[in-house]
């Protein structure tokens, strides 16, 4: 009797694994991913009149516009920009912004890397959380 109950509990815990995968089967496979053709841009701000010069040269509209933000240095944290200039002018472009973090500054024309024990030290912490919540605040997807 025990033995019979053990091949019971064992039919029945197969077929509880096999049921998902029979349900995952009976998706489509060959559905293609959308493409995203993108570009990447240097310079602050990123404008819809550049985007616009951009689209008229390559012929093609960007779903992605990847551009660069440095961090400041540590005593130029309070007034570092949010980028919500470009944010909206990719956004409203029709791509989406794909920012590329960049901790280092520029101090007397020299390009100064911020050290990562600055940051693993909570140096950077008002800097990274003020970003945070003015990009939540922003209200839109971007990477």
């Amino acid at each position: 009797m025990m033995a019979l109950r053990g091949y019971r509990f064992l039919s029945y815990l197969f077929i509880m694994l096999l049921f998902p995968s029979l349900l995952r089967a009976a998706e489509p496979h060959d559905v293609p991913a959308p493409l995203l053709f993108g570009v990447a841009l240097d310079g602050f701000p990123i404008t819809e009149e550049r985007l616009r010069n951009v689209e008229d040269h390559i012929g093609l509209s960007p779903g992605i516009v990847v551009f660069f933000l440095q961090w400041p240095s540590t005593d130029g944290q309070g007034a570092a920009p949010f980028p919500r200039e470009s944010l909206d002018a990719i956004w409203n472009m029709g791509a989406i912004p794909c920012l590329t973090w960049e901790p280092m500054y520029h101090k007397t024309g020299e390009e100064v890397m911020v050290p990562f024990d600055a940051i693993l030290n909570g140096d950077y912490d008002p800097y990274i959380l003020g970003f945070a919540k003015k990009s939540a605040m922003w209200e839109k997807p971007f990477m």
